[in-house]
């Protein structure tokens, strides 16, 4: 048993087990994973990582337990799935979560079960009397919300953290009082009446962090390029999609800057910060065909890349095409009042808002080097424009 200063939530008291899986090599690697990928590029202070997310989690969520008088061995399982929870994440996180569940089929919690289920993790739960399944299965549960829903112990912790690092107020949750109203069961999560508030502020805060930070234009510029770094390396046979769940955002990068090719021009431009710049850009819900849009494919998109490029007269690798996707969909939080249960998403007029207000930050972008701007934003812009009109050739 042992204590961690965490600079979020203070002195964090780690049982036993938790102390063996956090000296695994597993959840070590998480100690070179950056938790908000190349947010460090606009935010100088946000270096924070996985692993301190993943203490986060795991406090947040024994707070939770605590309150709600769970008995043991429920609440200390939940506890365990609450600190593994990341462990199938790919280097630099969510940046890589579309090229690694294309390659391998399986998105970052289904990599997280099968590290649950075999290798060190397995061994030192086996060794403490835990069954491994009885972890890996908790994510698919409706009680697994507690840590993975809208309001779960995971996005608790990261909006404080990454408001915290990124310097940025916009990340506010009064964590302890959600916590308080939460009612955690094995038939799912409940929300007392008196807490209501309290998760829409959470809900708010998640909104303005997503449409602030995460959809930042420089953000989303560095994550096109990484994935296209990644995406070449793969195809030139230097890298195994299986292997991004394995490697930390250090040896990935170095990884890519030795392979040669677009893989290495890419890492080279992330690494000295010359990073693509937006020649063009349009909100998603002003395209005449944005339902489209938003369904189109990897061909597709690259296709018209490939013709904006052609029309500025540059490489065909020199525009990359960035095109959001909805990020804020039905919460599913069920309310408790009076001994009758109902839904936030329709009872709430913020939650309802908040989902009509994405489309305001959902923007298509075509971004460039920097010094075919001028050349790629009025192609570019003529794209956006004409785009589902027709009018494109």
């Amino acid at each position: 048993m042992r204590w961690i200063k965490d600079s979020i939530h203070g002195d964090v008291f780690i049982s036993s087990i938790a102390g063996e899986l956090l000296d695994t090599e597993t959840m070590q690697r998480l100690r070179r994973v950056a938790q908000t990928s190349f947010s460090n590029m606009i935010y100088p202070g946000a270096n924070h990582t996985r692993f301190e997310h993943s203490i986060g989690t795991y406090y947040l969520m024994s707070r939770g337990c605590f309150l709600n008088h769970l008995p043991k061995p429920e609440g200390s399982k939940l506890v365990i799935a609450a600190l593994l929870h990341d462990i199938g994440h790919s280097a630099f996180s969510h940046a890589l979560e579309g090229v690694m569940e294309k390659h391998t089929g399986k998105n970052h919690e289904e990599h997280t079960k099968e590290k649950i289920i075999g290798g060190k993790i397995a061994e030192v739960l086996g060794e403490n009397g835990v069954s491994p399944d009885s972890i890996a299965s908790i994510y698919d549960k409706p009680i697994g919300k507690a840590i993975l829903g809208y309001l779960g112990t995971d996005k608790m912790d990261y909006l404080l953290r990454d408001s915290y690092y990124t310097g940025v107020a916009y990340g506010s949750v009064d964590a302890d009082r959600i916590l308080r109203k939460l009612i955690i069961r094995d038939d799912g999560v409940l929300l007392e009446e008196k807490g209501v508030s309290a998760a829409e502020a959470m809900l708010m805060a998640r909104f303005l962090m997503y449409s602030n930070i995460y959809f930042h234009p420089v953000a989303k510029s560095t994550e096109v390029m990484l994935v296209r770094a990644a995406e070449a390396s793969i195809a030139a046979g230097n890298t195994r999609a299986e292997e991004l769940t394995q490697l930390d955002d250090w040896q990935l990068m170095s990884r890519l800057a030795d392979g040669g090719g677009l893989a290495a021009e890419l890492a080279g431009r992330l690494q000295a910060r010359k990073i693509y710049k937006s020649a063009a850009q349009q909100k998603m819900k002003d395209f005449r065909n944005w339902l489209y849009l938003g369904d189109m494919g990897e061909k597709e998109m690259h296709e018209a890349e490939e013709s904006i490029a052609e029309k500025a007269g540059i490489g065909a690798d020199e525009v990359m095409l960035y095109i959001p996707r909805p990020w804020f969909r039905d919460v599913g939080i069920r309310v408790l009042k009076g001994g009758d249960y109902y839904s936030l998403d329709e009872t709430s007029l913020i939650t309802r808002l908040l989902k009509e207000a994405q489309w305001d930050y959902m923007n298509v972008i075509a971004f460039c080097p920097g010094e075919h701007r001028e050349a790629v934003g009025a192609v570019g812009l003529k794209f956006l424009e004409d785009y589902g009109g027709g009018t494109w050739q």
